[in-house]
């Protein structure tokens, strides 16, 4: 369709390019970040619109698909406004069976921690194939990785949008204390920290977005 963008004036729903910072949207309406790819906009336009809860999923380039749809490449949690990396069973960087170290691009603080470049693949890979339509993928923080489970599924995530999740460990960008890294266990839903050397990789699920 016709891309609209409102320049200087109140923007109504699906119009962009609005600003989050002000008040752009004309009333009941929010300006959502990197919504174009819902309304055939460049996938990092600001958009106005209804704010809606649950997720939505994207195709490759990071247009929205319909809820149904059988086959997506990441998930944007609505209610966050985070675009999150599905796991596949390709065998690629972002196959369901890959386990990292910790430490490496994105990763936060120092410390004594063992850092790897093990997940760098990950990160520059799919930052460099522009991933759903977006080139600033990163490792989540603990907080953020934690808002993903959900404790009426096996593993606790909800697998309707996040298939091919391991039932184990999922490293965060956090350090714990000052050895260790904080993870995500997505067989119980708990959370807390491991060690970072060699003897404890765990799988990554990356994010973009709000931080």
């Amino acid at each position: 369709g016709d891309r609209t963008y409102c320049d200087g004036r109140t923007c109504g729903e699906g119009e962009g390019d609005c600003d989050p910072s002000k008040n752009h949207c004309a009333g009941g309406l929010t300006c959502v970040s990197d919504l174009g790819g819902k309304y055939g906009f460049p996938p990092l336009t600001d958009v106005c619109e209804v704010v809606s809860t649950g997720f939505t999923k994207l195709d490759s380039s990071g247009n929205y698909l319909p809820d149904d749809a059988l086959s997506w490449s990441c998930v944007r949690d609505n209610a966050t406004w985070l675009t999150w990396e599905v796991k596949t069973e390709d065998g690629g960087i972002h196959d369901k069976n890959n386990g990292y170290l910790w430490g490496g691009v994105t990763s936060e603080g120092g410390g004594e921690q063992t850092r790897s470049p093990s997940w760098n693949s990950l990160v520059n890979g799919s930052n460099a194939e522009t991933l759903c339509g977006f080139s600033d993928w990163r490792v989540p923080g603990w907080n953020e990785l934690g808002g993903l489970v959900d404790s009426n599924y096996f593993p606790t995530i909800n697998t309707r949008y996040f298939p091919n999740t391991m039932p184990n460990s999922y490293f965060s960008a956090t350090r714990f204390g000052t050895g260790g890294a904080a993870v995500v266990w997505f067989h119980n839903g708990g959370s807390g920290g491991t060690g970072t050397g060699t003897a404890w990789p765990s799988h990554v699920r990356l994010v973009r977005g709000e931080k």
